[in-house]
C-alpha cells in the first residue's frame, strides 16, 4: 500500500480515536522509511493523545520547533534514560542514515549524542557503522586485550614450567 493511503488511514483512525491502530501503522511506516522525521512527529502526537508523554518525547526528541508540551515530554523521556546519551540513543531507536537527514537540528542532535556516548562509555558500539565495523572495539580496548592475553600466556607458561620441575623431581625420587 502506498504511503499516502497509509497516512490517510492513519488520519481516519486518529479521527475515530483508534490510537492503537494509528500507532501500529506509524511504527510500520517508520521502520520502512526511517529517515522521514515527519512520521516520528506524528507518532509522538499519537502517543500524546494516548496520554503517554514519555513515549511522545521519544519520538519528538528530534523535532526542532518544540512546543512547551513537546519540550516537557522530551525532558521526561531524557530523564527516564537517566540523561545518559547512550540510553537516549537506544531509546530513540533511529535506524536511518544520519548523513541522509535533511533537518540540521535532528542530524546535529544524533551526532552530538553519538559523540557524548563515545566519550562517556568505554565499550561504545557505533550504531551507524555497517557490518563488522559496528562491533569493532576501540583501539584502547584492543591494547588492553593484547596485554591481558600476554599476561595470561606468561602465567600458563610459568605454571607448566613449575609442573615440569615437580614432575622431574618426582621421577627422580621414584627411580633413585
Amino acid at each position: 500500500m502506498p504511503i499516502e493511503q497509509t497516512l490517510a488511514k492513519i488520519e481516519q483512525e486518529i479521527a475515530a480515536k483508534d490510537y492503537d491502530k494509528a500507532r501500529d501503522r506509524l511504527l510500520g511506516l517508520i521502520s520502512t522509511y526511517p529517515d522521514d522525521l515527519s512520521l516520528r512527529r506524528r507518532l509522538g502526537d499519537v502517543y500524546w493523545m494516548r496520554q503517554n508523554p514519555k513515549q511522545a518525547g521519544r519520538f519528538w526528541f528530534l523535532v526542532a520547533d518544540k512546543s512547551p508540551e513537546m519540550a516537557s515530554a522530551c525532558r521526561e523521556f531524557a530523564q527516564s534514560c537517566q540523561d545518559d546519551p547512550l540510553k537516549i540513543l537506544l531509546g530513540l531507536r533511529f535506524k536511518g542514515d544520519v548523513a541522509a537527514i535533511e533537518d540540521d537540528y535532528a542530524r546535529n542532535t544524533i551526532q552530538t549524542l553519538h559523540e557524548e556516548a563515545k566519550a562517556k562509555h568505554r565499550n561504545y558500539v557505533d550504531f551507524q557503522a555497517r557490518g563488522a565495523a559496528k562491533y569493532k572495539p576501540p583501539a584502547q580496548i584492543n591494547r588492553y586485550i593484547g596485554i591481558a592475553a600476554l599476561v595470561g600466556c606468561l602465567i600458563i607458561l610459568a605454571m607448566v614450567l613449575v609442573l615440569v620441575v615437580i614432575g622431574g623431581f618426582t621421577l627422580y625420587e621414584w627411580f633413585f
